[in-house]
């Protein structure tokens, strides 16, 4: 995974990259001699950018049928870790993090593995929320998203982000990256590929240095890039890719964690539910007093809400003297939790019972 490419799951997965201009200052007589092989020359912004443009085509040609890519990230003050990166047309696997493997289906959703989510999301406590669903052997969670798309990494795909053509779009978008100094070219001995160096920034302001290397097909092999945070390194091969999905008994999906979470934080659950109804009470009477009847209403509506958006049957109200009575039950273990939401004076209080 190269540095710039960073990646935020689980989730949730928003990338910016920056903007590339070539200065007119930068174009060069393209009617010099091609230098020989093995020697590096300076070449001009414009030469890069023609010489990056004619490998698009041909590399996307290449990687329509699939690709793998294989290498290392190593970031300031962390060990590095070897990567890798699978496109096989409708599934693909990225394996970029400290987190491990993680696989897309397309127009289906995304595989994370307990251990991945777990270290990105340690307030869902997941091993426990697996436990309140009774499914404490699950080694993946599935997140449903229609729109993914394993070519357009703007769709929120890992594996696209880690894309051969998806690199080279960037580069000689001139929307998206500023080159900057002085790129230069260099031709193997045996003519077999030609290595570019150049330096730029994105639109978050940092800095980078790169090495694409090009063989003779214009087709591209590998890239390398550095930043202030650390480097990385991806060698390119293509062929048909296969990539397996989890097993179903091993799989749940993120509305069950959701749901176990509800279930394991019930009394918190609940509570917050009880201020909710209260805020809401005092907040729509305008400094006027409360009425009971509008207690019991907007309880009734943030039980519905809250029981939708979960998925699951957990909150029901009760009618009491002055309001209402929430009530959570967990319906695995039967437990069950409990607020009021009455009168007191002029407003809506909430209170533990």
């Amino acid at each position: 995974m190269l540095p710039y490419r960073s990646s935020a799951l689980l989730a949730s997965a928003a990338l910016v990259l920056g903007a590339a201009l070539v200065p007119a200052s930068a174009y060069a007589d393209d009617t010099a001699p091609a230098p020989a092989p093995g020697t590096t020359v300076d070449i001009s912004i414009d030469q890069l950018t023609q010489a990056l443009t004619a490998a698009k085509a041909p590399t996307t040609a290449a990687a329509r049928a699939g690709w793998v890519t294989r290498g290392t990230t190593a970031l300031t003050g962390q060990p590095t870790v070897d990567t890798t990166a699978i496109y096989a047309v409708d599934r693909g696997l990225t394996d970029t993090l400290n987190v491990g493997p993680l696989v897309e289906a397309e127009h289906s959703g995304t595989y994370l593995t307990v251990a991945g989510l777990n270290a990105a999301e340690p307030r869902l406590h997941i091993h426990r929320s697996l436990k309140a669903i009774r499914k404490p052997h699950a080694t993946w969670v599935f997140s449903p998203d229609r729109s993914l798309d394993l070519q357009n990494y703007q769709s929120g795909s890992l594996v696209a982000l880690e894309a051969p053509d998806t690199l080279l779009d960037i580069f000689t978008d001139t929307s998206q990256f500023t080159l900057t100094d002085t790129p230069t070219e260099t031709i193997a001995g045996d003519g077999s590929t030609t290595t570019y160096t150049f330096a730029g920034t994105h639109v978050t302001g940092g800095s980078q240095t790169d090495t694409v290397t090009i063989n003779a097909h214009d087709v591209l092999t590998n890239a390398t890039s550095t930043t202030a945070a650390g480097s990385g390194t991806s060698d390119y091969t293509y062929g048909s890719q296969h990539v397996d999905l989890p097993a179903k008994k091993k799989t749940v999906t993120m509305k069950q964690v959701n749901q176990g979470y509800v279930l394991t934080t019930l009394p918190k659950q609940v509570r917050a539910g009880a201020r909710v109804v209260a805020f809401e009470a005092n907040d729509r009477a305008h400094g006027h007093p409360v009425k009971v009847a509008a207690i019991r209403s907007y309880a009734r509506r943030m039980a519905r809400s809250f029981d939708r958006s979960i998925g699951l049957k957990v909150l029901t109200t009760t009618a009491i003297g002055g309001g209402v009575r929430i009530i959570g039950t967990n319906h695995v273990t039967h437990a069950r939790a409990t607020y009021t939401v009455r009168l007191s004076g002029k407003r809506a209080a909430a209170h533990k019972g």
